[in-house]
């Protein structure tokens, strides 16, 4: 990935946070590595309020295809839809 896809989702102010997320009712991300495509849903539930979604993705693992920090990050909104915070099969953080 060039740097310009990363610049491309940048939005001013904060970010939102998992704590912000759960206040929104949404529990799971979803992740999609953006080597191979592989994706998954990621339960949010054990993650500090305090810390930004974005955040995470550098230290995302495919587990498929191995890639470390290369996924995009989606919450799923409350009809099930993934919403501007997409998945790969498993993922460790």
């Amino acid at each position: 990935m060039t740097e310009d896809h990363y610049s491309l989702h940048k939005r001013p102010g904060p970010g939102m946070t998992f704590g912000n997320m759960r206040e929104n009712r949404v529990r799971n991300l979803s992740v999609q590595c953006c080597e191979c495509h592989h994706e998954r849903l990621l339960n949010a539930d054990h993650f500090p309020d305090d810390v930004e979604i974005h955040s995470i993705e550098s230290r995302l693992l495919c587990a498929y295809c191995g890639s470390i920090g290369k996924s995009d990050v989606m919450r799923i909104g409350l009809r099930g839809r993934p919403s501007r915070h997409s998945l790969g099969s498993k993922y460790n953080v």
